[in-house]
This record gives structure tokens, sequence and C-alpha cells, in this order.
């Protein structure tokens, strides 16, 4: 499937190659012994070969990586640094994509998002929330402290604007939920995450690092962290000419109750936010319009 964001055309490789007859799947091992590993790796490099060279220059191949599912032996992109590896044998038109549910718990994400920012290759995100495996829950549903930290290096590595090549997308499954309203929950979370990150005062942040201040370098982020920032986001939709109501206000609002024949299908509202892509570097003035340019 593709992306197209930021100015590119982001090309997603699911199925990269095909194996021998009677390998198995063409993504991952159930058993040991039922193909060779390098093998494989080798035939995923010369299908992943023959798809870049066919890159116009305005794509890009965006490789994404997944510990497990659908196979539990082995996985032949399996973490970030499989996908890096394949990445920069490709060239400068390849990239690693970040799933936030495809990692083992605990896992610091902000570490690899922080590394791949400074090789120039975290080519966007799949967002989403998990507790126990790729649960593809609301993003910040889970853990919002983690989006925070993780948007916290996106504007530590001045990567929110389009020059930087990071697409923001969510991955995720409403099995429960509405599905509209989950998505425009899931964007304002980001929106949220993004506005808090955009608040730490870097200075004061390295000051204290230098110094070896423990206690004060993590307060600086949580000072940010804890900073209520909803209302800064809804004067900025109001000064975009949205609605700057929080959305959705109670579930009974967007949730038609099937008990009543005549409740009609629920709607987001005219104006609701529909995405979001904030673009202002972290050195500009933290008035509401300079921290949240556009929200679409």
């Amino acid at each position: 499937m593709t992306h197209t964001g930021t100015g590119h055309t982001l090309l997603v490789i699911v199925e990269t190659f095909q194996t021998r007859a009677g390998s198995g799947s063409p993504r991952a091992r159930t058993t040991r012994g039922q193909d060779d590993i390098r093998a494989r790796q080798d035939r995923l490099a010369d299908a992943l070969r023959v798809v870049y060279e066919r890159l116009s220059p305005g794509q890009r191949i965006v490789l994404e990586y997944k510990l497990f599912e659908p196979s539990f032996y082995t996985m032949d992109v399996p973490d970030w640094g499989t996908s890096l590896l394949h990445c920069l044998a490709l060239g400068p038109q390849a990239a690693v994509v970040v799933d936030t549910g495809h990692h083992t718990p605990g896992t610091n994400i902000e570490f690899i998002v922080a590394l791949l920012l400074r090789a120039g290759r975290l080519g966007g995100f799949d967002f989403n929330s998990r507790f126990y495996a790729d649960d593809d829950l609301m993003a910040g549903a889970a853990d919002p402290f983690q989006l925070f930290r993780i948007m916290r290096e996106v504007v530590a590595a001045d990567a929110l604007t389009p020059a930087a090549g990071v697409t923001f997308v969510l991955d995720q499954c409403h099995n429960i939920e509405p599905k509209i309203p989950a998505q425009i929950r899931s964007v304002m979370n980001v929106q949220e995450a993004t506005a808090k990150a955009l608040l730490v005062d870097s200075e004061a942040l390295a000051a204290a690092q230098v110094a070896g201040d423990v206690l004060g370098a993590n307060a600086v982020l949580m000072d940010a962290y804890n900073t209520d920032v909803r209302p800064l986001l809804e004067q900025v939709r109001t000064d975009l000419g949205l609605d700057q109501d929080r959305w959705p206000p109670t579930p009974a609002a967007v949730t038609p109750r099937r008990s009543s024949p005549t409740a009609s299908a629920a709607r987001p509202p005219a104006g609701a936010p529909r995405g979001c892509f904030v673009e202002t570097p972290p050195s500009q003035p933290r008035e509401s319009s300079a921290i949240m340019k556009a929200v679409r």
C-alpha cells in the first residue's frame, strides 16, 4: 500500500518476496529448520533492491518491522535494527517505519526514535497503543506518557516540519468504540502529546543534564507533561475556524442507542478536526498560534 504525505509518496513493502516451494510463510517461520535464515534475508534484500531501483525521485521505501505475527519463531523483519540494515544497504530513499505496537513490553521506543532520527532514517510512525501484543488501541490510550516522550524526541530533532520527511499515521483497530470518534480522539491525543513536547524548556533541560541534576532534568520534562494543553488546543481550533469543543464530549453524543428505532447514525459535527500536523519549531514563541500552526 502507499501513503502520501509531506511531499513524498511512501511505498510500504508488505509482501516482499516469495519463498521456495514448501518453505512456508513469505514473511516468517513457525518451526526451526523450516528455512535458512540467511538465505531468506538474501532473498528479502534482492526483492527490496528490485523495488528500490524502480523508485522515482519522489518516492521512497519505508520498511516496517514487527516482533511476531503471523509467526512466532522468526520474522523476516522483526526489529528496527533489521529494518535499518536493509534501508542502509538500499540507499537514501529507504527509511524505517516505527509502529508503536510492534515491540516487547517495556521497550524504550523513544530511544529507537532518537537513534533513527540521528541516522536520518526515520520514515514515519504508525501510531497506536498496546498492553500485551499488537493491540492496535487508540494512540495514547495505554501510555500517554510514552507518546509524550516519543514526540519530545521528534521535537528535539526539529522533525515536525515536512522537510524532515517523517509521516504521522494512525494504524488502529476499533472493535468496540465508534470508529470515527475514536480516530478523532486519537488525533487529539497526538496533538496534546505534541503540544506538551513543544512546551519542554530545552535550555533548562540541557543545563540540568550538563550539571548532572537528575531530578531537575526530570522535573523539566514533568512540568511540560503535566501542563493542561487542552484549552490551548481549543483556542487553536477557534483560530482556524473549527469547532473548539473537545470531541467527543460524551459517548452518548456520538453513539446512537440501539434500542431506539429513530436513532440516526452518528456523524462528527461540522468542522470536527480531521488530522494533525504540527509545523512549529521549538525555538519559536510558545503562544497558541505558534505552537500549533495547523490542525487538519
